[in-house]
């Protein structure tokens, strides 16, 4: 993935859901959150875009935009945003697309 530039939305169909969905995770490369945030989406079969923001400053701009915060990973669920990895809530999040 090129991170100078932000690509259009990934809408994907997750076997496990049968939903399209927009995934996005705000990330950067040192952050162990991420990893698992990461690590759950391809579990589950849910594909994703991740978005580096320690390389891309729009991107960087975009997540801080979004949660009104710094830290990472930002994860986007169609419209909704969580902050950090909290697997309940998105699994929970993610049902309720189901």
């Amino acid at each position: 993935m090129h991170f100078g530039i932000l690509h259009p939305q990934l809408i994907k169909q997750s076997p496990i859901l049968n939903y399209y969905m927009s995934v996005k995770i705000y990330t950067t490369p040192s952050c162990v959150y991420c990893k698992m945030a990461k690590e759950f989406f391809k579990k589950n079969n849910i594909e994703y875009q991740e978005l580096n923001v320690a390389l891309d400053e729009k991107a960087r701009e975009d997540m801080i935009q979004r949660s009104h915060q710094l830290g990472v990973p930002v994860i986007e669920i169609n419209d909704q945003v969580f902050v950090g990895f909290n697997r309940l809530e998105i699994e929970k999040a993610l049902k309720g697309l189901a």
